[in-house]
């Protein structure tokens, strides 16, 4: 009797360290967060031909202003976009 009670002590221990030790597999993952397209694009530029007056000049000065206006906008947001998105990763980790 007395070794019957010893194996079913010995059984009932092995079975609840079976039971407890689960071992979750963790697969760690990095993601590039990318800007939207919308922020990548500048406008185009054409270089004229010849300029009939400096009323042409003058608007082609200032389109190229606008379209750098554009451009350093896109780049500023992109710059922040990709700083929080550093701020998430170093989070994450």
């Amino acid at each position: 009797m007395r070794i019957l009670g010893i194996i079913a002590i010995a059984l009932t221990l092995t079975l609840v360290g079976c039971g407890g030790g689960k071992t979750l597999v963790v697969e760690e993952t990095t993601k590039v967060a990318m800007p939207p397209a919308s922020l990548w694009e500048c406008p185009d530029i054409v270089m004229p031909e010849e300029f009939a007056s400096q009323a042409d000049v003058a608007d082609y000065v200032l389109l190229l202003y606008e379209s750098y206006a554009i451009c350093k906008d896109s780049l500023e947001d992109v710059r922040a976009w990709l700083i929080e998105a550093e701020k998430i990763t170093e989070d994450g980790k």
